[in-house]
């Protein structure tokens, strides 16, 4: 746990309502399929990036990631798979409570745990590069 879990849970809902508010006015649901296509790409990036980010530069982490990273670092079950593990129990069970879902749900689902592996694996070699350029060199 460190400075991003805490900070993560205080004001992640928050910025949701913020941003749900700001895109209020755009009407995406109403724009033409390569728009909301778009809107989605730019949104999962956001969302990878900023899970990746609080994992790989050790500011703390969600709960959902902390528990799984934990569970990774004791077995050999893979982060990935965990997560979207996880993500599909949560629309299964999001719909039995009544909950809607679509092909962005579905996306999500299926491609956020890759996606924040990647980034994390990235971030990992620039900080490795980083660190011997800085070091190393001198």
């Amino acid at each position: 746990m460190g400075l991003g879990t805490v900070v993560y849970a205080l004001v992640s809902g928050y910025f949701i309502d913020f941003y749900s508010w700001i895109l209020t006015d755009i009407h995406l649901a109403e724009q033409d399929m390569l728009i909301r296509i778009l809107a989605f790409a730019i949104g999962q990036c956001c969302l990878s990036l900023g899970l990746a980010l609080l994992i790989q530069l050790n500011l703390g982490m969600n709960a959902l990631d902390a528990v799984l990273y934990k569970i990774q670092n004791h077995t050999n079950f893979s982060y990935t798979i965990m997560r979207t593990g996880c993500d599909i129990s949560y629309v299964v069970i999001g719909t039995v409570l009544g909950g809607t879902f679509g092909a962005g749900t579905i996306c999500s689902v299926l491609v956020t745990g890759t996606m924040v592996t990647m980034i994390t694996n990235i971030i990992g070699r620039i900080q490795k590069y980083e660190y011997k350029w800085r070091y190393e060199t001198n």
